[in-house]
């Protein structure tokens, strides 16, 4: 048979390849700066820089082949900017090199990115400057709350002397650096050939840099996360479309669910901006957005029910299967992909998805807001989380739930008295699951 014979090939082209030397990795060599870059300011080399990754997206090595150019040109301004909007992984290294006035505030605006790489290796950084890093912080009192408290903490009980800090450049203030450039008017510019921005202009890869920003700065507190959805609505589509991406990367437990609802559900929006809506709000943990996400996907005429069959299949569970099974589908192709979401929860729950603490936190959130809002769908969501737990076989799940049955959990969807009534109703439902296991 021909597939059996192309396998064959494939398998003989494998081994020559196996028996050949392997050509050594080849470092990367800095990148060659544009030959008008004396000639353009801050803004102007940014969007040189931006073209050059952009058009070369393919090349991995071209952010890193820029990172050793602009070091070695010593253009901390510009990296500083590539390390607080793209993060800590091309640019910093080089102003840790250099020991850059900026290194400090830097490496702490990445200790809350989402990336882990960026927060760890930003993190080191600050530790391997650990007398400065701990004068910088003492510096600079407001700097030792939030993200960076851990860390001074730290610093401070390891019996590390505050070295000297005077060199490095004050803390970044977010409110002051991302908010203007989420404040985007109607009318946007393109940046087009200019080297050098105009005053009082607003470009579009400002906004877009901006949003960026909000994902490696990672405390997205609500006055930015509102900024963000509001350039949900923008007219510029590449706008648009990377502020609905920013939300579903935020944590789940801050993801605008409600608003993102309101634009999924009202007909005179756009139906591309409607399925983005869906994909951002299918991020949020709180059960609403699970719910309406079942709804979604069951309608055949909404624009995003495609959207929404596919994520399901994704964070969808036992109580997912019976109604997308229950669902009589006359359209072959709704039929496939509706196939294709029962197949994918199938293989989370052998693969025992569902014992990791992302996805264990969210169905407690659940059976635990079901319980607390007199929902008449609880007891068959807690029958199906016990038997979902139940389904990796031998696993003992006691080490998995244990945890949840004495603290709150961390990003938490809701907020105020209803996130401890939420709170109390999770330890005691993680008690029962320890006692049915």
């Amino acid at each position: 048979m021909r597939w059996v014979r192309l396998a064959a090939v494939a398998s003989f082209v494998a081994c020559l390849a196996s028996q050949q030397p392997q050509a050594a990795h080849q470092p990367v060599q800095p990148a060659k700066l544009p030959d008008d870059w004396a000639q353009r300011d801050l803004e102007g080399k940014w969007v040189a820089y931006r073209a050059a990754v952009d058009g070369n997206s393919k090349d991995t090595t071209v952010p890193a082949a820029w990172a050793l150019a602009l070091g070695a040109a010593r253009e901390f301004e510009l990296l500083e900017w590539i390390a607080v909007f793209e993060g800590w992984r091309g640019a910093g290294p080089e102003l840790a090199k250099a020991d850059a006035p900026q290194l400090l505030r830097v490496a702490v605006w990445n200790l809350g990115a989402f990336d882990s790489h960026n927060k760890d290796t930003s993190r080191n950084a600050l530790l391997q400057r650990k007398d400065a890093a701990l004068g910088w912080l003492e510096a600079h009192p407001a700097a030792q709350r939030g993200k960076a408290a851990a860390i001074h903490d730290e610093l401070k009980k390891a019996g590390v002397n505050a070295g000297d800090a005077a060199k490095y450049l004050p803390p970044l203030e977010a409110m002051q650096l991302l908010v203007p450039l989420l404040d985007a008017p109607a009318k946007l510019e393109q940046f087009g050939d200019r080297r050098t921005a105009e005053p009082r202009v607003r470009y579009v890869h400002q906004v877009l840099r901006g949003l960026h920003g909000v994902l490696v700065y990672g405390e997205a507190d609500d006055l930015i996360v509102l900024k963000v959805l509001a350039l949900c609505r923008h007219a510029n589509t590449a706008v648009s479309s990377a502020a609905f991406t920013t939300l579903s990367k935020l944590p789940g437990g801050s993801v605008p669910f409600e608003p993102l609802r309101r634009i999924v559900g009202d007909a005179t929006v756009d139906p591309e901006r409607r399925r983005l809506a869906a994909m951002a709000m299918s991020f949020s943990t709180h059960p609403l957005a699970f719910f309406e996400l079942h709804s979604i996907a069951l309608d055949a005429a909404h624009p995003a029910s495609d959207v929404a069959i596919a994520r399901l299949g994704e964070i969808g569970d036992d109580t997912t299967a019976a109604v997308l099974q229950g669902f009589v589908v006359a359209d072959l192709e709704r039929g496939k992909r509706i196939g294709a979401a029962l197949t994918a929860i199938e293989r989370r729950k052998k693969g025992s998805e569902f014992l990791q603490p992302g996805p264990m936190s969210t169905l407690l959130w659940r059976i635990a807001w079901l319980r607390v809002t007199g929902d008449g769908r609880a007891k068959a969501h807690a029958e199906a989380a016990v038997h979902l737990l139940r389904t990796p076989g031998n696993v003992d799940i006691g080490g998995y739930v244990e945890p949840f049955t004495h603290a709150a959990m961390p990003g938490s969807p809701f907020r105020g008295e209803e996130a401890e009534r939420i709170d109390k109703a999770v330890v005691e439902f993680a008690r029962e699951l320890l006692r049915a296991r």
